[in-house]
């Protein structure tokens, strides 16, 4: 019976210990498995944030010196993020997340230290006559561990109005934080593991952002403060959004060059070796050609493959790579798919995949990841078009109305299609952005850019080159206007339907 997943499991919450710990492949600036001096991985949706999270987690699991808590994804409600965003509207919100972060690892740590238990003793048995004179809007009642997550929650519920700001900045605060730093001395360091949950974080990006920036203050407030002693360690998966976010911030350069932050980046080349380590170990029934030397004539039978609609032959590798959003997860999905087509050929004793089997394996991938894309965009302007009164009261007419969010993604669709092409002079941009705002009020070309559905296009040292936003890099998240031509994702086209207009060049660049 073959295997279900060839190429591995798609989501690194569900994959397996044993990949974790033989099929692990490093990239660019992926910290070891032992680098516990990196605190915070960011990265996009489907780097393997989660992957490397639940590497450092198990790197550390044999040490019975220390306590360890269990991956945290438990992540508050998106109407619970915009609740409180809307809270603080007028204020400083990386500040007021940042003290909503700060008490709620305050009742999380302070639960652990309460109710956790070492076999059958307590993790510390003072705790618990220590914190019963706080009531439940300081200390959890709840007779539990508690995650993070879940006392970020509480807190917004325990205060359904400006009240909480007040009640955050209780000087009571400071007198549990002076307590927690004394029993930690006392007890076992205590590692904690917090991830990004990125499923909810498409939902609404801009108030996920919000939050996360704010923990991403405070986790690096932890690590420079001196209240508990190097006894609390706090390990946390990121959007590469927030670090973007911080790196056009005025400490800017404190936080690119601080060594406990890492961005897990993939660009071309390192997304082709791992598509090649990924090849060298698959099983030989998922081979056409097992004993050539080329990995992709050993796996598919050739090495380039005819553009049909470009009137091109292509490299393999190139063709492949260009229709996925140059992260782990893509290349896994579309090798797991592309496996089964082997399987089928090799059944029908053929000596290569054929080319029509693989473009359409291709395509079906490539739709697949651009509607995803779409869909993250289609929240994005949801989100932006919410009036504050819709927050405070109830947003589920922007989050769950499904006629709107259909209405805002079709709006998508058709300033797309509209153009047509994947490739457009900038007169054709500047239309697109008119027809966009007067659609749904939002420059829906900006929106994007940032989600890398659109690029540019110019000359460099090396011929002609794409560009397209990556938050871990350089260009700022407004969309360049200056540029002479204008290109679409490849995932686009087959997204939406739009025509392939001339050759592309090899690879997508990402600035």
């Amino acid at each position: 019976m073959l295997p279900d997943n060839p190429f591995g499991e798609i989501d690194g919450a569900r994959a397996p210990v044993s990949e974790l710990i033989d099929d692990f492949i490093p990239f660019d600036v992926s910290p070891s498995s032992g680098d516990l001096g990196v605190r915070i991985l960011a990265g996009r949706k489907g780097s393997g944030k989660t992957i490397v999270l639940r590497r450092l987690l198990v790197s550390v699991s044999e040490n019975n010196s220390i306590y360890i808590d269990q991956l945290q994804q438990d992540t508050p409600s998106t109407e619970d993020i915009i609740r409180y965003a809307r809270l603080h509207d007028g204020g400083n919100p990386d500040e007021a997340w940042k003290l909503l972060w700060n008490r709620a690892f305050l009742r999380s740590v302070v639960s652990h230290l309460t109710w956790a238990t070492i076999g059958s003793a307590p993790l510390c048995a003072e705790a618990r006559g220590v914190f019963e004179q706080y009531d439940g809007k300081f200390i959890s009642k709840v007779k539990a561990p508690c995650s993070v997550y879940s006392q970020l929650a509480a807190l917004i519920h325990a205060f359904p109005t400006k009240r909480i700001v007040e009640h955050l900045q209780d000087p009571r605060w400071q007198e549990i934080e002076h307590h927690l730093a004394r029993l930690l001395q006392h007890s076992r360091p205590m590692y904690f593991f917090v991830d990004s949950a990125d499923e909810n974080f498409s939902h609404a990006p801009r108030f996920w952002l919000e939050c996360q920036k704010g923990l991403f203050l405070q986790l690096l407030s932890f690590l420079r403060g001196v209240s508990f002693g190097g006894r609390l360690h706090i390990f946390a998966a990121l959007r590469d959004l927030v670090l973007a976010s911080m790196q056009h911030s005025e400490h800017s350069t404190r936080y690119v060059a601080d060594a406990r932050v890492a961005s897990l980046v993939w660009g071309y080349n390192s997304i082709r070796d791992f598509l090649n380590r990924k090849l060298a170990a698959l099983p030989k029934q998922y081979l056409i050609a097992p004993n050539d030397a080329d990995p992709l004539v050993r796996w598919l039978g050739r090495r380039t493959i005819t553009n049909v609609r470009r009137r091109v032959e292509e490299d393999l590798y190139d063709y492949l790579i260009r229709h996925t959003r140059l992260i782990p997860r893509d290349i896994v999905s579309l090798g797991n798919q592309l496996c089964s087509v082997v399987a089928i050929a090799r059944k029908a004793r053929a000596p290569v995949v054929g080319e029509a089997a693989i473009r359409e394996c291709v395509s079906a991938a490539a739709k697949r990841f651009g509607n995803e894309q779409l869909l993250i965009c289609t929240n994005e302007i949801a989100c932006d078009a919410m009036p504050k009164e819709a927050a405070l009261k109830s947003s589920q007419f922007y989050l769950d109305n499904q006629a709107y969010l259909d209405f805002v993604e079709q709006a998508i669709r058709t300033v797309i299609k509209s153009i047509g092409v994947d490739r457009f002079k900038a007169a054709r941009l500047q239309t697109a952005i008119d027809e966009s705002v007067d659609i749904v009020g939002v420059d829906v070309m900006n929106v994007l850019w940032k989600n890398g559905l659109l690029g540019f296009r110019d000359r460099g040292v090396d011929g002609v080159r794409e560009t397209f936003f990556d938050s871990t890099g350089a260009l700022a998240d407004e969309l360049p206007r200056d540029k002479r031509e204008y290109v679409f994702h490849p995932c686009v086209i087959d997204a939406v339907g739009i025509r392939g207009s001339g050759k592309r060049p090899p690879h997508i660049n990402h600035h």
